[in-house]
Protein backbone atom coordinates (compact mmCIF):
# COMPACT_ATOMS: atom_id res chain seq x y z
CA UNK A 1 0.00 0.00 0.00
CA UNK A 2 1.43 3.47 -1.16
CA UNK A 3 0.03 7.04 0.28
CA UNK A 4 1.05 10.16 0.01
CA UNK A 5 0.84 13.80 1.46
CA UNK A 6 -3.11 14.42 -0.51
CA UNK A 7 -4.14 10.76 1.38
CA UNK A 8 -4.10 9.66 -1.60
CA UNK A 9 -3.50 5.26 -1.16
CA UNK A 10 -3.14 2.87 -3.97
CA UNK A 11 -1.83 -1.01 -3.45
CA UNK A 12 -0.99 -3.59 -6.06
CA UNK A 13 0.29 -7.25 -5.22
CA UNK A 14 3.59 -8.79 -5.61
CA UNK A 15 4.34 -12.43 -6.40
CA UNK A 16 7.49 -13.81 -4.35
CA UNK A 17 8.33 -17.79 -5.61
CA UNK A 18 11.08 -19.01 -3.95
CA UNK A 19 12.87 -21.98 -5.49
CA UNK A 20 14.26 -24.94 -3.96
CA UNK A 21 17.30 -26.51 -4.57
CA UNK A 22 17.61 -30.43 -5.26
CA UNK A 23 18.08 -33.03 -2.94
CA UNK A 24 19.46 -35.97 -3.80
CA UNK A 25 18.05 -39.73 -1.72
CA UNK A 26 21.29 -41.74 -0.93
CA UNK A 27 21.83 -44.59 -2.41
CA UNK A 28 24.41 -47.70 -2.68
CA UNK A 29 25.63 -50.96 -4.78
CA UNK A 30 25.29 -54.38 -3.82
CA UNK A 31 28.44 -55.37 -1.64
CA UNK A 32 29.66 -57.85 -3.33
CA UNK A 33 29.83 -57.73 -7.51
CA UNK A 34 30.92 -60.41 -8.98
CA UNK A 35 32.46 -60.18 -13.12
CA UNK A 36 29.82 -60.37 -15.80
CA UNK A 37 27.34 -59.20 -13.60
CA UNK A 38 24.75 -56.75 -13.99
CA UNK A 39 24.92 -53.88 -12.34
CA UNK A 40 22.08 -50.90 -12.08
CA UNK A 41 21.30 -48.22 -9.61
CA UNK A 42 19.15 -45.17 -9.54
CA UNK A 43 19.65 -41.24 -8.97
CA UNK A 44 16.59 -39.97 -7.31
CA UNK A 45 15.96 -35.98 -6.92
CA UNK A 46 13.36 -35.94 -4.06
CA UNK A 47 13.21 -32.04 -3.76
CA UNK A 48 14.09 -29.36 -6.49
CA UNK A 49 12.22 -26.88 -8.76
CA UNK A 50 11.96 -27.61 -12.43
CA UNK A 51 14.13 -27.75 -14.85
CA UNK A 52 16.78 -29.78 -13.14
CA UNK A 53 19.40 -31.59 -14.67
CA UNK A 54 20.89 -35.06 -13.76
CA UNK A 55 23.94 -36.35 -14.48
CA UNK A 56 26.71 -39.10 -13.61
CA UNK A 57 30.40 -39.06 -13.23
CA UNK A 58 32.73 -41.66 -12.82
CA UNK A 59 35.54 -40.33 -10.34
CA UNK A 60 36.25 -36.96 -12.30
CA UNK A 61 34.70 -37.69 -15.89
CA UNK A 62 30.84 -37.27 -16.95
CA UNK A 63 29.18 -40.29 -18.52
CA UNK A 64 28.14 -40.06 -21.42
CA UNK A 65 25.05 -42.11 -22.96
CA UNK A 66 27.09 -45.11 -23.57
CA UNK A 67 30.71 -45.20 -22.65
CA UNK A 68 32.62 -47.88 -21.85
CA UNK A 69 29.94 -50.20 -20.99
CA UNK A 70 28.16 -48.18 -19.02
CA UNK A 71 24.88 -46.07 -19.88
CA UNK A 72 22.59 -43.57 -18.28
CA UNK A 73 19.08 -43.22 -18.97
CA UNK A 74 16.54 -40.33 -17.99
CA UNK A 75 13.31 -41.27 -16.40
CA UNK A 76 11.03 -38.83 -16.16
CA UNK A 77 12.01 -35.33 -14.61
CA UNK A 78 13.64 -36.68 -11.41
CA UNK A 79 15.63 -39.69 -12.07
CA UNK A 80 18.53 -41.09 -13.89
CA UNK A 81 19.49 -44.89 -14.50
CA UNK A 82 23.40 -45.94 -14.42
CA UNK A 83 23.59 -49.36 -15.92
CA UNK A 84 26.37 -52.34 -16.26
CA UNK A 85 24.83 -54.95 -18.44
CA UNK A 86 28.56 -56.79 -17.36
CA UNK A 87 30.78 -55.50 -15.05
CA UNK A 88 34.23 -55.75 -15.14
CA UNK A 89 37.45 -54.51 -13.33
CA UNK A 90 37.82 -51.39 -15.21
CA UNK A 91 34.42 -50.58 -13.91
CA UNK A 92 35.23 -50.29 -10.49
CA UNK A 93 35.76 -47.28 -9.17
CA UNK A 94 33.51 -43.68 -7.17
CA UNK A 95 30.62 -43.31 -9.19
CA UNK A 96 28.77 -39.70 -8.21
CA UNK A 97 25.41 -38.20 -9.24
CA UNK A 98 24.94 -34.74 -9.99
CA UNK A 99 21.44 -32.80 -9.83
CA UNK A 100 21.32 -28.95 -10.68
CA UNK A 101 18.39 -26.21 -11.15
CA UNK A 102 18.52 -22.46 -11.08
CA UNK A 103 19.57 -22.08 -7.26
CA UNK A 104 21.55 -24.87 -6.44
CA UNK A 105 23.18 -28.28 -6.65
CA UNK A 106 23.39 -31.72 -5.01
CA UNK A 107 25.31 -34.81 -5.50
CA UNK A 108 25.71 -38.45 -3.82
CA UNK A 109 28.65 -40.39 -4.54
CA UNK A 110 29.06 -44.43 -4.26
CA UNK A 111 31.58 -46.85 -5.00
CA UNK A 112 31.83 -49.89 -6.80
CA UNK A 113 33.87 -52.72 -6.19
CA UNK A 114 34.11 -55.48 -8.42
CA UNK A 115 35.53 -58.82 -7.54
CA UNK A 116 37.08 -60.31 -10.52
CA UNK A 117 39.21 -63.64 -10.56
CA UNK A 118 42.80 -64.11 -11.26
CA UNK A 119 43.38 -63.79 -15.20
CA UNK A 120 46.96 -63.93 -16.45
CA UNK A 121 49.11 -60.69 -17.77
CA UNK A 122 52.22 -62.73 -17.86
CA UNK A 123 51.73 -66.64 -17.86
CA UNK A 124 55.38 -68.22 -17.37
CA UNK A 125 56.38 -71.31 -19.65
CA UNK A 126 59.93 -73.57 -19.73
CA UNK A 127 62.87 -72.39 -19.72
CA UNK A 128 66.40 -72.64 -20.29
CA UNK A 129 69.58 -71.17 -18.36
CA UNK A 130 73.40 -71.55 -18.80
CA UNK A 131 75.03 -72.60 -15.67
CA UNK A 132 76.21 -70.30 -13.25
CA UNK A 133 74.15 -67.14 -14.43
CA UNK A 134 71.44 -65.50 -13.17
CA UNK A 135 67.83 -66.75 -13.97
CA UNK A 136 64.24 -65.02 -13.77
CA UNK A 137 61.14 -66.11 -14.48
CA UNK A 138 58.20 -63.77 -14.34
CA UNK A 139 54.42 -64.85 -13.22
CA UNK A 140 51.86 -61.59 -13.47
CA UNK A 141 48.27 -62.06 -12.61
CA UNK A 142 45.56 -59.00 -12.60
CA UNK A 143 42.19 -58.85 -10.78
CA UNK A 144 40.38 -57.69 -7.96
CA UNK A 145 41.41 -57.82 -4.91
CA UNK A 146 44.75 -58.37 -6.31
CA UNK A 147 45.70 -61.70 -6.43
CA UNK A 148 48.63 -62.72 -4.37
CA UNK A 149 51.48 -64.69 -6.68
CA UNK A 150 53.62 -67.58 -5.18
CA UNK A 151 56.11 -69.93 -6.68
CA UNK A 152 56.81 -73.43 -5.48
CA UNK A 153 59.06 -76.16 -6.47
CA UNK A 154 57.88 -80.03 -7.24
CA UNK A 155 59.70 -82.22 -4.55
CA UNK A 156 61.19 -84.68 -6.86
CA UNK A 157 61.31 -85.21 -10.72
CA UNK A 158 58.05 -85.06 -11.65
CA UNK A 159 55.16 -82.74 -10.72
CA UNK A 160 53.27 -83.97 -7.88
CA UNK A 161 53.90 -82.56 -4.04
CA UNK A 162 55.08 -79.18 -3.59
CA UNK A 163 57.57 -77.14 -1.63
CA UNK A 164 56.88 -73.27 -1.19
CA UNK A 165 60.08 -71.57 -2.73
CA UNK A 166 60.71 -69.84 0.69
CA UNK A 167 60.73 -73.23 2.80
CA UNK A 168 63.34 -74.73 0.43
CA UNK A 169 66.34 -73.29 1.80
CA UNK A 170 66.21 -71.54 4.95
CA UNK A 171 68.70 -68.52 5.08
CA UNK A 172 69.59 -68.89 1.20
CA UNK A 173 69.45 -65.87 -1.23
CA UNK A 174 69.80 -67.60 -4.07
CA UNK A 175 66.45 -68.29 -4.97
CA UNK A 176 63.85 -65.30 -4.14
CA UNK A 177 60.24 -64.03 -5.32
CA UNK A 178 59.70 -60.54 -5.85
CA UNK A 179 56.23 -58.99 -6.98
CA UNK A 180 55.72 -62.46 -8.81
CA UNK A 181 59.13 -62.92 -10.58
CA UNK A 182 60.99 -65.84 -9.36
CA UNK A 183 64.55 -65.47 -9.15
CA UNK A 184 67.50 -67.78 -9.18
CA UNK A 185 71.54 -66.41 -8.97
CA UNK A 186 74.22 -68.41 -10.12
CA UNK A 187 72.02 -71.24 -11.25
CA UNK A 188 73.57 -74.37 -11.25
CA UNK A 189 71.89 -78.54 -12.14
CA UNK A 190 70.48 -78.65 -8.31
CA UNK A 191 67.79 -75.82 -9.26
CA UNK A 192 66.42 -78.19 -12.45
CA UNK A 193 62.90 -79.87 -11.85
CA UNK A 194 59.35 -78.35 -12.28
CA UNK A 195 58.08 -75.23 -10.82
CA UNK A 196 54.08 -74.35 -9.92
CA UNK A 197 53.29 -70.76 -10.37
CA UNK A 198 49.56 -69.92 -8.13
CA UNK A 199 47.59 -66.92 -8.49
CA UNK A 200 44.99 -66.57 -6.04
CA UNK A 201 42.49 -64.16 -4.76
CA UNK A 202 39.98 -65.77 -3.03
CA UNK A 203 37.50 -65.10 -6.14
CA UNK A 204 37.18 -68.66 -8.23
CA UNK A 205 39.51 -71.43 -8.17
CA UNK A 206 42.48 -69.21 -9.10
CA UNK A 207 45.40 -69.52 -11.65
CA UNK A 208 48.66 -72.34 -11.94
CA UNK A 209 50.75 -73.08 -14.30
CA UNK A 210 53.72 -75.70 -14.28
CA UNK A 211 57.06 -75.06 -16.21
CA UNK A 212 60.30 -76.81 -16.36
CA UNK A 213 63.57 -75.44 -15.98
CA UNK A 214 66.36 -76.72 -17.48
CA UNK A 215 70.07 -75.95 -16.59
CA UNK A 216 72.32 -76.36 -19.34
CA UNK A 217 76.05 -76.87 -18.33
CA UNK A 218 78.75 -76.01 -20.78
CA UNK A 219 81.32 -78.51 -21.87
CA UNK A 220 84.01 -79.31 -19.00
CA UNK A 221 86.71 -81.69 -18.89
CA UNK A 222 87.22 -83.46 -15.59
CA UNK A 223 91.00 -84.28 -15.83
CA UNK A 224 92.73 -81.19 -17.90
CA UNK A 225 95.69 -82.91 -18.70
CA UNK A 226 97.41 -85.78 -18.66
CA UNK A 227 100.35 -87.47 -19.90
CA UNK A 228 100.62 -90.89 -22.01
CA UNK A 229 103.78 -92.62 -22.64
CA UNK A 230 103.86 -95.50 -25.55
CA UNK A 231 106.48 -97.72 -27.25
CA UNK A 232 107.86 -96.52 -30.21
CA UNK A 233 106.50 -98.13 -33.17
CA UNK A 234 103.45 -99.24 -31.77
CA UNK A 235 99.98 -98.00 -32.01
CA UNK A 236 98.88 -95.30 -29.24
CA UNK A 237 95.32 -94.60 -27.70
CA UNK A 238 94.67 -91.25 -26.31
CA UNK A 239 91.49 -90.82 -24.90
CA UNK A 240 89.18 -87.30 -24.47
CA UNK A 241 86.27 -87.34 -22.26
CA UNK A 242 84.25 -84.44 -21.37
CA UNK A 243 80.85 -83.58 -19.57
CA UNK A 244 77.76 -81.17 -20.56
CA UNK A 245 75.03 -80.51 -21.73
CA UNK A 246 75.05 -82.84 -25.38
CA UNK A 247 75.89 -82.62 -28.34
CA UNK A 248 79.15 -81.93 -27.61
CA UNK A 249 82.02 -81.36 -30.33
CA UNK A 250 85.13 -82.63 -29.89
CA UNK A 251 88.73 -81.81 -32.12
CA UNK A 252 92.15 -82.37 -31.48
CA UNK A 253 95.28 -80.32 -32.23
CA UNK A 254 99.00 -81.17 -32.43
CA UNK A 255 101.21 -78.00 -31.85
CA UNK A 256 98.36 -75.66 -32.10
CA UNK A 257 97.44 -77.22 -35.44
CA UNK A 258 93.98 -78.72 -35.43
CA UNK A 259 94.42 -82.51 -36.60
Amino acid sequence: VARNAQGHTAKGNLEVQVMVPPRIRPFEFESAVFAGEPVQITCLVTKGDKPLRISWYFHTTELTSSQTGVYTSSMGDRSNILSIPSAGLPNGGNYTCVAQNAVGMDYYSAYLEVNVPPRWILEPTDKAFAQGGDAKIECKADGFPKPQVTWKKAIGNSPGDYKDIKDLKPGSDDIKVDEGTLSIHNIQKNHEGHYLCEAVNGIGSGLSAVITISVQAPPHFEIKSRNQTSEKGQPAVLECMAKGEKPIGIVWNMNNKRL
